[in-house]
């Protein structure tokens, strides 16, 4: 088994510190490790919908960094990643006190590094 670099993971614990909206939503980042990543951020009044369950965009912008970012330990130092397509289905409503994004690398592989 692999370890993470461990200036990738200060490389992303900065980073994550740029996260302006993830602040807004007082989400963390509660796990990091090769190809994993945890976010997690209480579900406010201010994010709910109109029928009381936090808001989807909330979900996805949670999923979409810690996807991201469980993607980039496995990059060098220096490169980093955009989202250019996703897709996410919702199987059930967010509801109570906190949502949790898992992250996960399944299979790493090449791609464009920038």
């Amino acid at each position: 088994m692999q370890d993470l670099n461990p200036e990738i993971a200060q490389y992303i614990h900065g980073d994550y510190q740029t996260q302006n909206l993830l602040k807004s939503f007082s989400a963390k980042m509660t796990k990091l490790s090769l190809g994993h990543v945890e976010i997690e951020a209480p579900i406010a009044e201010a994010i709910l919908n109109q029928h009381g369950f936090a808001h989807a965009g909330f979900g996805f912008s949670l999923a979409d960094t810690a996807a991201g970012y469980a993607a980039i330990t496995y990059l060098p130092l220096g490169h980093n990643i955009l989202t250019v397509e996703s897709k996410i289905n919702y199987l059930a409503p967010a509801k109570g006190d906190t949502l949790c994004a898992v992250g996960r690398v399944i299979r790493p592989g090449a791609g464009c590094l920038w």
